[in-house]
């Protein structure tokens, strides 16, 4: 067996040594998480790629890697709602197990659900696919309830003044709080999301406001200023680590998302419009995505 590894000791050796030799290369991309490509050639013109496809899984790297580069300092607040046929997507009916009665509009007496066939899409930057093997847990956001108490008392509108300039100053505190946290932890991302706007006209909730639109962005399809529409929040995170999520001024153009009067079926309505609340599917799901995007 002319030239085999065996034929003689000093070959044996040689061969030995290299075949140790590549092993730790190759035990040492495995531990950094790197393609492994083997690769035995005396000139650029004979290089074989012996691991199938891994140019492809390059090719897809090195896109990722530009459009993260290009999405680093987008800011996703700014720009347009297009319209998306492959819009919702989940299916409100299919999915309406998992959703709260109390957003799930479909199962509700409402005839017309063209708001849901839209996407919010970012000048200058791209959205990453939203899909069920890429985030594994929705984000569940809270609702705007703020409440001030005084010497053990709730504070009442008569004192609503108070009320915006505690309201700031906690978002300040907790933004400052969180920051200093993320020294500790600087692989932990925090968002502080900015207030989901109001659409009651004519009133209030309790004062007989409504917001009976159903047609699309009757109200405008773009965004186009630099700063959040909220600018406590955009404040309070200034010069922190903590990012901000603002769906304030994307969601102020899509009034017609709101449950408004709908109510389900088979029961009477009740007079009361809701001009705060989504349906779902619906503008939320949007919010996800900006902060999936943004992770």
């Amino acid at each position: 067996m002319k030239g085999g590894c065996l034929q003689r000791p000093l070959v044996s050796k040689l061969c030995l040594g290299f075949a140790a030799l590549l092993t730790a290369l190759i035990v040492i991309l495995s531990l950094e998480e790197a393609p492994v490509l083997t690769i035995f050639s005396s000139t650029p013109e004979k290089l074989k790629v012996l691991s199938q496809g891994f140019l492809q899984q390059q090719d897809q790297q090195h896109l990722e890697d530009s459009t993260a580069r290009q999405n680093k300092n987008c800011n996703y607040a700014k720009g347009k709602w297009v319209a998306d046929k492959k819009r919702p997507l989940y299916s409100g009916n299919e999915c309406k197990q998992w959703l709260s009665k109390m957003w799930a509009c479909r199962m509700m007496q409402r005839a017309d659900f063209s708001y849901e066939n839209f996407r919010w899409q970012p000048h200058g930057c791209e959205m990453p696919e939203f899909s069920g093997p890429n985030i594994l847990k929705r984000g569940k956001f809270n609702g705007n309830h703020w409440e001030l108490y005084a010497d053990g008392k709730l504070v009442g509108e008569g004192r609503l003044a108070d009320l915006n300039r505690a309201k700031n100053l906690t978002l300040y505190s907790i933004a400052r709080w969180v920051d200093s946290e993320l020294v500790r932890y600087p692989q932990v991302k925090a968002f502080l999301r900015t207030i989901s706007p109001r659409h009651f006209v004519n009133g209030d909730w309790n004062t007989g406001g409504s917001c009976g639109n159903t047609v699309p962005l009757s109200n405008g399809s773009e965004v186009l200023q630099d700063h959040s529409s909220d600018l406590p929040v955009e404040s309070a995170v200034n010069g922190t680590r903590v990012k901000i999520l603002d769906i304030t001024a994307v969601s102020q153009l899509r009034d017609e998302g709101h449950i408004s009067n709908s109510t389900f079926k088979g029961r009477s309505s009740t007079g009361i419009n809701d001009c705060l609340h989504w349906c779902l599917p619906g503008i939320p799901d949007m919010w996800n995505e900006l902060l999936f995007a943004q992770i």
